[in-house]
């Protein structure tokens, strides 16, 4: 059984991790934007994600 669990989380983190690897631009540019105004409203971050959608 612990085998089996171990397994499972090894596909969910890889899993996560490509998910990440994937959407590395948006949230490299909603860290930024974060650091520079500390919040994001919802149509901040929707024009972002429509920025790098776009790329």
């Amino acid at each position: 059984m612990d085998e089996r669990i171990a397994e499972i989380l090894k596909d969910l983190y890889g899993r996560a991790m490509a998910i990440l690897r994937e959407h590395a631009g948006l949230l490299e540019s909603v860290s930024r934007r974060l650091l520079e105004m500390e919040s994001l409203s919802e149509s901040e971050f929707r024009e972002l994600l429509r920025s790098e959608v776009a790329h």
